[in-house]
């Protein structure tokens, strides 16, 4: 059987990005809507490289505080309001409600 070359990179595309997608789709389908704040300003210096990011607060049963550290290329003041998405089952590993925290 001979396929050819443009199908069998599509099929392999498909195989491989498809799977990734999917798991994203379903995360944040099942996830919760909540609001946090930003409470600080995380830095790490890793070698030569330095990496500032936003750890934000926010409560997921109104008797708890969790934070969590957004993504690299988001910067709040703090204080700020924000949009948090989360699982119930797992409050810790949650994101911001933004394109680049997805």
């Amino acid at each position: 059987m001979i396929i050819k070359r443009n199908h069998f990179f599509l099929m392999l595309f498909l195989l491989m990005v498809v799977p990734i997608i999917a798991a994203k789709l379903y995360w944040v389908s099942s996830s919760s809507k909540t609001k946090g704040v930003m409470a600080f300003e995380g830095k790490e210096i890793s070698g030569q490289l330095r990496r500032t990011y936003a750890v934000i607060t926010f409560s997921a049963t109104g008797k708890d505080t969790v934070f969590f550290n957004s993504a690299d290329d988001e910067s709040f003041s703090p204080g700020q309001s924000v949009p948090v998405l989360y699982q119930r089952s797992r409050p810790t590993e949650a994101k911001v409600d933004t394109f680049t925290g997805l």
